[in-house]
C-alpha cells in the first residue's frame, strides 16, 4: 500500500473563506478543519481501470462491474483498511436472467440485459435497473402474479415492444426477490445515478421522461413529469441525476445548468409527487454532487463540503491541497464512513482510487512552509506543489489562492495588499499579473545567479534561450523564468493576403484599400489596437527618451479611422484575409500549412522600423520575492523548473527541451498523425513529421519571440487608446477629438 505524504496546509480554513467570500457563501460555511487533514493512500483495485458506482452500506462497499455484476468488499479489511482488489459477487446479471426465467419468463429473451444502475439500503437490500434490449410489456404482472388485478400494465403510458425497456428489481437482505417492476417510461443509460432510495423502504427511479415514486412492495404510487425542469428534446445522452440527502431527502438534479452551478430540486411525496427548487451552492456543476452518509456531499476544485439540513449549510471536510491531490483532478468521491473517504482521481490519462482517512495533525510531521501567492493558480502548478511536498521532508508548499475567478479586481487589490504587508510570501506566480509592476518596485530577486551557478554544476535543464533570458531581465535582474510559452503570429491564408507590399502598418492600410469589401483581420478594432499595432505605435508615437507622445498627429488619426472600418467589416475569420492564431508548438504551426496550403507565410506584429516580432503567453511563471524564505523558494523553484510537463503541448523555455521537441517534429512516426480539415467535406490529411524548412521557420519565430514585459507605462497607454477608441467606434466623437484626448492623457503617464 503506497502511502501519499503531504503537509498540512495552516491557512487552509482562511484561504477556503476567502474563496467563497466571493461566492456570497462566507455567512454559510462552516470550517472544522483546524484540527485535523486527510491521509491519502493508494488502494489496490481488481483492474488497472476501474469504473461504475460506488456506495457504502452497513459494513461493506458495494461497486458495479461492467453492467454485468455488483460486488462488495469490507469496509474494514484485514490491514484495517479497505481495498478493491477482490470483491464478492452480491448481485450478478446471469443470476438475475436465471430468476427471471424460473418465474415465468421463459418467454422474453433477455441475452443483452445490463445493470443501468443500482442502490443499497441501510439494510442491506439492493435495488437494481436493468434494461434489455426485447420489449418486456407485462413482464413484471406476470412475474408478481398481477396480470390482469391492475398490476403495473396500466403504471403508464409504456413503450411499444421494439423500444429498450427496464425493471426494477429488489433483492431482499436475505437475498430473496422482493418486487420486479417493469418501468413504464424510456430507461436512461450511462453515467447512473438514477436511482436512490429513501431509507424507509421506497425508492425513485429517474427515467428519461418521468421520475416515478415506488413503494416497499413495488408499486409506482406517483409520478412527475421531467419537464418540469428539463427538456427532453435535447437529452442527447445526457440526463439529470437523483440522488439522497440529509434525512432520507431525495433531490433531483436538473441536466440543464444556470452559470456552470447545479439546478437542485427536492422531491416531496404526499398527495402526489412534486419538486421545489432549492440552492445547493458552491458545487462544481451538476458532477460535483454525490451522496453522503445523510448529506450531500459538494465538491470544488478547492475542497469537500458537506450540505447538511434544510437550512442548507456547508461544512467544510477537507482541502484537497492538504491531502496532496489537485482539485481539478478529483473525479469521483464516495464517504465509506464517517472520516472516511474513497476518491477517484484522474489526470494524464489514468485512474487511480485513493482512501483518504481523518487524521490529527499533531501526527503530521511539522516542515518549514514556502508560500506561492497567487490570483488563480492553473492545475500545472499545483500538481508541481503536490509532487514536491510529497518527495521533500523540509519544505512544504503552500499555494495561497486570491480568487480571480470570482472577483478578479478585487482579487488584484488583496494581493497587492497581502505583498505590501509585514507577513509576504516567498513565490509569487505573475501568470496573468504584470511582472513589469512588480519588477520596478524591486520586489522580485535576482534568479540569474541561481541559475548560473546550476549551469555551472552541468544541470541540463538550466539552459534558456538568450531572448528569454534577455527579456525577463529588468533592470540587470532575472525576474521571472516562466516554464511554457506560446507565441501569436498571423498567417496570410488567402491569395489576396499575399499580395501585401510591405509587412509594415502602412503597407497593410494600404493592402485593405484594394480589396474594401474584405476585413483584414476577425478580431476587428480591438485586436488591432491592444494586440497587433501596440507595437508599431508604441515606438512610432512615442519618445521614450524624451518622455514626449505625437498621439494628435493625422498619422495616428489615420490609424484610428482605418481601425474603426476594419471594425465594421469583422466578422468570422473565414472572411478575414489573414488568421490570427497561438502558434503552441512546431506541430501547431504544420497544421496550419496543412490546412490553408505550404504557401501560407507566418508573420509577428509589424514594428515601426519595418520589422515584426512575436508576443509570447506565458505559462507558469514564477518569481522569487526578495523578502521571502529564499533558499525553501528556490529549491522549490528548482525542481518546479526541472519538471517536464510541456512536452505535449505548449513549447517548453528549456532549451534542451526545445531542441528535443525540434528533433520529434522532423523524424518521421512510424504511424501517421491525422488532422481534420475545417471543412467537413475535404477528407482527412495524414502526416508523419514535419519537413526541416517548415520546423526552421518555427524555430526562427521562437528567436524572434520578444519576452520583454510590457511596463506599467505602456500597458497604461495601450489602455487608454482602446478606452478612448471607444467614442470614436459609438460615434460619439471624432477622430480628432478621440486623438486629442489620448494626447493628453499619455502626456500625463509618461510625466509620471
Amino acid at each position: 500500500m503506497k502511502l501519499i505524504r503531504y503537509r498540512i496546509l495552516p491557512m487552509a480554513a482562511a484561504v477556503t473563506a476567502f474563496l467563497l467570500s466571493g461566492c456570497g457563501l462566507q455567512d454559510r460555511l462552516n470550517t472544522e478543519t483546524d484540527d485535523y487533514v486527510y491521509m491519502a493512500e493508494a488502494i489496490e483495485t481488481e483492474k488497472e481501470f476501474m469504473t461504475g458506482k460506488f456506495t457504502a452500506a452497513g459494513e461493506y462497499l458495494y461497486y458495479m462491474e461492467d453492467q454485468q455484476a455488483i460486488k462488495r468488499v469490507p469496509l474494514q479489511g484485514s490491514d484495517g483498511t479497505v481495498s478493491l482488489a477482490e470483491g464478492e459477487f452480491v448481485v450478478t446479471v446471469s443470476g438475475i436472467r436465471s430468476a427471471l426465467e424460473e418465474a415465468g419468463g421463459s418467454g422474453y429473451s433477455f441475452e443483452d440485459m445490463v445493470i443501468q444502475d443500482f442502490a443499497v439500503d441501510s439494510d442491506g437490500s439492493i435495488c437494481c435497473i436493468l434494461t434489455v434490449d426485447e420489449g418486456l410489456r407485462g413482464i413484471s404482472a406476470i412475474l408478481n402474479g398481477t396480470y390482469g388485478q391492475g398490476g403495473t400494465e396500466n403504471a403508464g403510458d409504456g413503450q411499444d415492444g421494439e423500444s429498450e425497456q427496464g425493471l426494477l428489481y429488489k433483492r431482499s437482505p436475505g437475498g430473496e426477490t422482493a418486487y420486479w417492476l417493469e418501468l413504464p417510461f424510456r430507461v436512461l443509460s450511462g453515467s447512473p445515478d438514477w436511482l436512490a432510495l429513501d431509507g424507509g423502504g421506497g425508492a425513485y427511479v429517474l427515467t428519461a421522461d418521468a421520475i416515478l415514486a415506488v413503494d416497499g412492495d413495488g408499486r409506482v404510487t406517483g409520478s412527475l413529469p421531467v419537464e418540469q425542469a428539463d427538456s427532453t428534446d435535447d437529452y442527447n445522452g445526457m440526463a439529470g441525476r437523483l440522488l439522497r440527502g440529509g434525512g432520507g431527502r431525495i433531490y433531483y438534479i436538473a441536466k440543464r445548468m444556470v452559470g456552470g452551478g447545479a439546478r437542485a430540486f427536492l422531491l416531496e411525496h404526499g398527495s402526489g409527487l412534486r419538486m421545489t427548487q432549492v440552492s445547493l451552492p458552491y458545487a462544481r456543476g451538476q458532477s460535483g454532487i454525490y451522496e453522503g452518509t445523510d448529506c450531500l456531499l459538494m465538491l470544488s476544485n478547492e475542497g469537500l463540503f458537506r450540505h447538511e439540513g434544510d437550512a442548507g449549510s456547508l461544512v467544510n471536510v477537507l482541502q484537497w491541497a492538504e491531502s496532496g491531490l489537485v482539485g481539478s483532478e478529483v473525479a469521483e468521491v464516495t464517504e465509506l464512513e464517517p472520516e472516511r473517504y474513497l476518491v477517484r482521481i484522474y489526470t494524464e490519462g489514468s485512474g487511480q482510487y485513493l482512501l483518504l482517512t481523518k487524521t490529527p495533525r499533531s501526527e503530521v510531521p511539522e516542515k518549514e512552509t514556502i508560500v506561492i501567492a497567487s490570483l488563480s493558480p492553473v492545475d500545472t502548478l499545483q500538481r508541481s506543489v503536490v509532487e514536491f511536498n510529497r518527495v521533500n521532508d523540509k519544505y512544504n508548499v503552500v499555494i495561497e489562492a486570491y480568487g480571480a475567478e470570482n472577483d478578479a479586481e478585487g482579487a488584484l487589490l488583496r494581493l497587492d495588499a497581502a505583498l505590501l504587508s509585514g507577513n509576504t510570501p516567498d513565490l509569487l506566480d505573475l501568470t496573468g499579473l504584470s511582472v513589469s509592476k512588480y519588477a520596478e518596485k524591486g520586489m522580485l530577486e535576482d534568479l540569474g545567479r541561481y541559475i548560473d551557478q546550476a549551469g555551472r554544476e552541468g544541470e541540463s535543464w538550466a539552459g534558456y534561450p538568450a531572448n528569454l533570458l534577455e527579456g525577463f531581465t529588468v533592470n540587470g535582474r532575472l525576474v521571472c523564468i516562466p516554464r511554457g510559452f506560446a507565441f501569436s503570429a498571423v498567417f496570410s491564408v488567402t491569395p489576396e493576403s499575399r499580395t501585401a507590399e510591405s509587412w509594415t502598418v502602412p503597407g497593410l492600410m494600404e493592402l485593405s484599400e484594394r480589396f474594401p469589401d474584405n476585413s483584414l483581420f476577425a478580431g476587428g478594432a480591438r485586436y488591432l489596437l491592444m494586440e497587433f499595432c501596440a507595437p508599431y505605435y508604441l515606438e512610432r508615437f512615442i519618445d521614450w527618451e524624451e518622455g514626449t507622445c505625437s498621439f494628435d498627429s493625422a498619422e495616428f488619426r489615420a490609424l484610428l479611422e482605418w481601425a474603426a472600418a476594419q471594425d465594421l467589416k469583422a466578422g468570422q475569420p473565414r472572411d478575414a484575409l489573414f488568421l490570427f492564431s497561438a502558434v503552441t508548438d512546431f506541430e501547431s504551426y504544420l497544421h496550419t500549412l496543412l490546412r490553408y496550403g505550404t504557401d501560407t507565410a507566418m508573420y509577428g506584429y509589424p514594428t515601426a522600423d519595418g520589422g515584426s516580432v512575436y508576443i509570447p503567453y506565458v505559462q507558469d511563471a514564477l518569481g522569487m520575492l526578495s523578502s521571502g524564505n529564499k533558499e525553501g523558494a528556490w529549491e522549490f523553484l528548482r525542481c518546479f523548473l526541472e519538471e517536464d510537463l510541456y512536452r505535449n503541448y505548449w513549447f517548453s523555455t528549456r532549451q534542451d527541451l526545445l531542441d528535443a521537441a525540434y528533433l520529434r517534429a522532423v523524424t518521421p512516426s512510424s504511424n501517421p498523425s491525422v488532422l481534420y480539415p475545417m471543412d467537413s467535406d475535404k477528407s482527412p490529411i495524414e502526416y508523419y513529421s514535419m519537413e526541416p524548412e517548415q520546423a526552421d521557420i518555427v524555430k526562427q519565430a521562437l528567436e524572434a519571440v520578444d519576452f520583454t514585459p510590457r511596463t506599467s507605462a505602456e500597458s497604461s497607454i495601450i489602455g487608454i487608446i482602446w478606452e478612448e477608441a471607444q467614442h470614436l467606434l459609438n460615434g460619439s466623437k471624432d477622430s480628432e477629438a478621440v486623438a486629442r484626448t489620448i494626447q493628453n492623457r499619455a502626456k500625463l503617464v509618461l510625466a509620471e
